[in-house]
């Protein structure tokens, strides 16, 4: 997700219908310049070279959302009877990577692996969702800044934030509460809400981590716009 501000002016998107690396190219209305969806950096037209502001968002169920979000809006286009389908046997087939297929002879991981792709300061890290398995809270470092990585099981949702709080480093780990997954800071015992990065309760109720901008995608996919992506560590 983009801010869609471009030189201080507000525009609008939409769908060039072109691939790029085999994924989407959006292009602005206002000087139809092309844009990667993928790194939200313009490659061709008025505004090649800029870069769209991200705006950090979590891919989750509705249930879980609406838990920690009652109030929110929907965006709902209505569609067709079986929508989504069309892609099912491309999303299923682990031999098929796109429309020109694996261009980086990477092996690390699976093609059609997903991981969590992190774009942080001057690293690039894929951390390979499969390997987060039931031990959901772990603390890990990008670019030299400490971070945490939840994953929530049952929404397959991943969330990452960097792991300061009163300007000191913060160690967390899981709590398994009533009402679902929660964190605990080891150094004061405060709880956590690892949706919202909020504290909720203990000596730093009401702070909130700093969230951290990532991608849900296949390995493939990732390796194709940052082939020198380390592979984070899930000990």
């Amino acid at each position: 997700m983009y801010e869609r501000t471009i030189d201080d002016t507000v525009t609008t998107f939409g769908v060039s219908g072109k691939l790029w690396r085999d994924s989407m190219i959006m292009y602005d209305r206002a000087t139809e310049s092309l844009w990667s969806h993928i790194t939200g950096e313009c490659f061709r037209g008025a505004h090649e070279g800029a870069k769209l502001a991200v705006v950090p968002s979590t891919q989750t169920t509705w249930a879980e959302w609406r838990t920690h979000h009652p109030g929110s809006r929907i965006l709902f286009k209505p569609g067709g009877k079986g929508e989504g389908s069309h892609y099912r046997r491309y999303f299923d087939d682990p031999a098929r990577f796109g429309i020109h297929g694996r261009g980086i002879d990477d092996d690390r991981l699976a093609g059609k692996d997903l991981v969590l792709g992190v774009r942080f300061g001057d690293d690039r890290v894929a951390y390979p969702i499969a390997a987060f398995g039931d031990a959901s809270v772990r603390n890990d470092s990008i670019a030299g800044v400490p971070v945490v990585l939840i994953y929530m099981k049952e929404s397959e949702a991943v969330h990452v934030y960097e792991r300061t709080a009163d300007e000191k480093t913060v160690h967390f780990e899981p709590v398994i509460a009533e009402n679902g997954l929660l964190m605990r800071d080891r150094e004061t015992g405060s709880l956590w809400n690892p949706a919202r990065g909020e504290g909720i309760e203990g000596p730093r109720a009401g702070n909130r981590l700093e969230r951290i901008p990532a991608t849900k995608i296949f390995w493939f996919a990732w390796q194709t716009f940052y082939p020198r992506s380390r592979i984070g560590g899930i000990d």
